[in-house]
């Protein structure tokens, strides 16, 4: 697919945190594939968006959650057209609080300390647990914080960080997960009650380590990426209100 990119002005507002591992460059990749579409007058089905958002990242994880919304799994078969996905919408009765250190981490240093190989034990511990966490989000399961004991990327990356190890060992009745949000640093936990508590006591896991912290608590958001036309504060102002009501 070719098309002539016309001259535009483009006014750039992020609000996600870059660097510690939260898909600044996922959202990035597919809000310039879909306006790059829109500006040229062609609009992309979402299997045409992810095969090239897949294919600029170099896998299809991050892009997918970005363009689609809610819970989401994706696989990129050899040879295959394209991306394969399924996704769940996730409760609003959850929280999400995220807990962000005064420091990034470049995902190049986070894989660099990963080892060459894992024993099969770990493997298959990882394996049963994320079926098991997949399996709940699409039935609609209880969750809790052993689904997101992992045993390939996080305790190697853990010690990149005083306090992410303390972060993920971490237990609350109102805990549903814990876990280090993608490479890191940033620190996810989803919450059924007492986000502010879990979200100070985590903060307070980062500075008992020197190191600063701050948190926030977010939803999910199940709708995915939208291009939206007209006044943009009247668009933010139905946006808003469109949550208010969810």
């Amino acid at each position: 697919m070719h098309a002539s990119l016309p001259s535009v002005q483009l006014d750039v507002q992020n609000d996600i945190p870059l660097g510690v591992g939260l898909g600044s460059s996922a959202a990035a990749i597919i809000a310039g594939i879909l306006l790059g579409g829109r500006l040229c007058g062609t609009e992309l089905s979402s299997a045409a968006a992810l095969r090239l958002a897949a294919e600029i990242e170099g896998h299809p994880d991050n892009v997918a959650a970005a363009l689609h919304g809610g819970f989401v799994v994706a696989a990129m078969p050899e040879g295959a057209a394209d991306v394969l996905v399924a996704k769940a919408n996730v409760s609003q009765a959850l929280d999400f609080v995220t807990v962000i250190p005064d420091v990034a981490l470049p995902t190049e240093k986070a894989r660099a300390v990963l080892p060459p190989q894992y024993s099969r034990r770990d493997v298959v511990a990882n394996l049963q647990r994320t079926a098991l966490l997949a399996a709940n989000f699409f039935s609609g399961g209880e969750l809790s914080p052993e689904l997101f004991r992992d045993a390939l990327h996080q305790p190697y990356r853990s010690p990149l960080v005083p306090g992410i190890a303390e972060c993920l060992a971490f237990r609350h009745d109102g805990l549903a997960g814990v876990f280090l949000s993608g490479a890191g640093s940033a620190v996810m936990a989803i919450v059924r009650h007492s986000s502010r508590e879990i979200g100070d006591a985590l903060v307070g896991e980062f500075q008992r380590k020197g190191t600063a912290a701050r948190s926030l608590e977010l939803k999910a958001d199940n709708s995915g990426a939208k291009v939206l036309s007209g006044d943009l504060r009247a668009v933010e102002a139905a946006e808003l209100g469109l949550r208010s009501q969810r």
